[in-house]
């Protein structure tokens, strides 16, 4: 049995008292919890220690992140995922059930080069008066990425997104051509439902995904039905959609389709 290796997990473990420590280790037992599927997804790891380790290396390139940063903001994501959401995603993120006083928390895995989405939301956010705390899980940031600190980022998380395990319920979660796209078809159910089990009550996941080409695509298509069957099996909703867009509007103009997720996902946490 693989224990976690995560900053949050290694924080809970040393909490100190008897009671905590039942709590986590029950947790790692309990199918519903992201702790579970977090240690699932590092035993699948450890069976693909070399496959995991060239993928890294392959994403981890700075150059990619510099191709792809620039056209990754918010009108962007925007008209991708209000095709699945019919609203924008300020409207959606007003339906979010909140404790009053509490801050929406955010997580988007895969933030680019210099996290264009986060800054705008944030900004967006301010404007309506509602307080937030951003976290970006970046497998190598950049220095743009890193100067955002403090500003579009509150939490800078650097290193593979699959071996994370928040700290804290999320409200909100966006990838788009993130870590879910990226990772091992293996662990990919696994890694998604680490995340979605992460959400708070009444929380959205926004992700956008395409077929890898260098896997089998009708395997893939085959786990992407048991990821939704898994999802509503443990009482989320869940949608996917074709993207049926043929350009994407940014700041720099009209961008071809081809260039982004060929399908999106819509997950949400019940309230009760």
């Amino acid at each position: 049995m693989i224990k976690p290796k995560s900053r949050s997990y290694f924080s809970l473990r040393n909490a100190g008292n008897k009671t905590n420590k039942n709590k986590i280790k029950a947790n790692f037992l309990n199918h519903n919890s992201p702790e579970f599927h977090l240690k699932k997804t590092l035993e699948k790891i450890e069976t693909k220690k070399t496959e995991f380790k060239n993928k890294i290396s392959q994403y981890s390139s700075k150059e990619k992140l510099r191709n792809w940063g620039d056209t990754r903001n918010y009108k962007m994501y925007d008209n991708f995922f209000k095709k699945i959401l019919n609203k924008n995603i300020l409207s959606k993120i007003r339906s979010i059930p909140r404790k009053k006083g509490k801050q929406l928390v955010v997580l988007e895995d895969g933030p680019g080069y210099n996290a264009l989405f986060l800054d705008s939301l944030k900004t967006q956010l301010n404007k309506l008066n509602i307080s937030s705390k951003t976290i970006a899980l970046s497998l190598n940031p950049s220095e743009k990425l890193k100067a955002q600190q403090g500003k579009a980022i509150d939490i800078l998380v650097k290193g593979p997104a699959e071996k994370y395990l928040p700290k804290e319920k999320i409200d909100l979660i966006v990838s788009l051509f993130g870590s879910i796209h990226y990772t091992l078809p293996l662990t990919q159910k696994n890694h998604l439902l680490k995340l979605a089990h992460s959400l708070n009550k009444g929380g959205v996941m926004l992700v956008g995904f395409s077929f890898r080409e260098n896997f089998d695509v009708f395997d893939q298509k085959r786990d992407l039905k048991g990821i939704i069957k898994a999802l509503k099996k443990r009482g989320f909703k869940a949608k996917f959609k074709r993207n049926d867009l043929k350009h994407y509007y940014s700041e720099k103009g009209f961008i071809h389709h081809k260039n982004f997720p060929e399908y999106m996902l819509l997950i949400e946490k019940p309230v009760k």
